[in-house]
């Protein structure tokens, strides 16, 4: 059995996965921003699955500039983690040896293996507390690029703002006072909606995939505004550059573990 581990800047997922890449064991725990803390809660909260599974190996993921060659953390995107032998700690203390990946391409691994269609290109987009995105050239490994959301600047009466202060979940929190999923209001999806097509037409004419896949908490909850999201998007469209096909992620909350295990499951340690 192998063990899968989403550091979040939130919450941190832990999962236990069989030899036919399925969940048999999973447990959600805060992150705690102090690192050694973090070290600590993390034990506490595996220490069952050390005892109940033999487990072979395992993936680390996270959001972060990461040196895969030394397994090293070089800076966490919403952690103030830096400089850290990621991997040399948590091996000592799960007792197994594990590798690293960035959190977004892990997702967009596993979106992209779960389309029907084939296309050349894809792009995920991840938003929930925070944004990051990732470009997959499905031909060409070497040829993807994952970033955080916070270099996005969009147009907003007459100004220049951040993206992410626009439709980033902490944004909705800080300007409406309620969660993504406390919100049900019609306006309020009509308008995230045009917020929303900013940045994704941004995107689209940046790197021109053949598809763009919405992945995190605005990914679960497609379906409130896709209508208007298409309306406002369509706004956009120019002879030379058409919006791609849209698409909802598969699992938007738990793509990372399962592009994980895919990872892991084409590495060898």
């Amino acid at each position: 059995m192998n063990i899968a581990i989403d550091i979040g800047s939130f919450n941190t997922t832990a999962a236990i996965f069989d030899n036919n890449n399925k969940i048999v064991d999973k447990i959600k725990f805060p992150t705690d921003k102090d690192f050694e803390f973090f070290l600590i809660s993390l034990e506490k909260h595996v220490v069952r699955f050390l005892t109940f599974y033999n487990l072979d190996r395992g993936i680390i993921s996270i959001s972060g500039l990461l040196d895969l060659s030394n397994n090293f953390l070089i800076k966490s995107y919403g952690l103030p983690w830096h400089n850290i032998p990621i991997l040399f700690n948590l091996e000592k203390l799960l007792h197994i040896p594990l590798i690293a990946q960035n959190n977004t391409y892990l997702a967009a691994l596993y979106e992209s293996s779960m389309l029907v269609k084939k296309p050349s290109t894809v792009l995920y987009i991840s938003i929930s507390n925070n944004i990051s995105y990732c470009f997959l050239d499905l031909a060409n490994e070497s040829r993807k690029n994952i970033y955080p959301g916070d270099d996005i600047m969009v147009q907003k009466n007459s100004k220049l703002v951040r993206w992410a202060d626009l439709v980033s979940g902490k944004s909705v929190l800080q300007n409406y006072g309620k969660t993504i999923r406390e919100i049900d209001d019609k306006q309020f999806w009509k308008t995230y909606s045009k917020n929303l097509a900013t940045g994704l037409w941004q995107l689209n004419v940046s790197y021109q995939p053949d598809e763009i896949i919405i992945g995190g908490i605005i990914g679960k909850y497609y379906s409130k505004y896709i209508d208007d999201l298409t309306y406002s998007l369509d706004k956009f469209s120019l002879p030379i550059i058409k919006f791609p096909e849209l698409l909802s992620a598969h699992k938007p909350l738990t793509n990372t573990l399962y592009g994980s295990i895919i990872y892991l499951s084409e590495q060898e340690i």
